[in-house]
C-alpha cells in the first residue's frame, strides 16, 4: 500500500491566529482519484475530503500530532496513514 505524505505550512513557530496548511500527498497519484481523510492524535476530524489541503486558523488547543490518509474513490482502497506531523501553537 502506497503512504501518505503529510506535510504543515508555514514551517517553525506558529502563533495563535495564524493560517495554518496541511498538504497530504501521495507520491505518483493523481489527486483526482482521491479523498481524504485528517486525524488529530489518531481521532478524525475530517472525513472525505476532496481537497489535499486541510487549512485553518491555529489556536493554542490546536496543537497536536497531526496524520492523513487517502482512498481511493474507484475501489476504495486506502493508503497507509502519513507520519505523525506535530503542530505547536504558542
Amino acid at each position: 500500500r502506497p503512504k501518505a505524505v503529510l506535510t504543515l505550512q508555514p514551517d517553525g513557530q506558529i502563533f495563535s491566529g495564524e493560517k495554518v496548511t496541511f498538504t497530504c500527498e501521495l507520491p505518483g497519484h493523481a489527486d483526482t482519484e482521491w479523498t481524504y481523510n485528517w486525524y488529530k492524535h489518531g481521532v478524525q476530524t475530517f472525513s472525505y475530503s476532496v481537497n489535499r489541503e486541510y487549512s485553518f486558523s491555529a489556536v493554542e488547543s490546536s496543537s497536536g500530532k497531526y496524520t492523513c490518509s487517502r482512498r481511493r474513490k474507484s475501489d476504495s482502497q486506502t493508503s497507509e496513514t502519513s507520519d505523525a506531523v506535530t503542530l505547536t501553537v504558542s
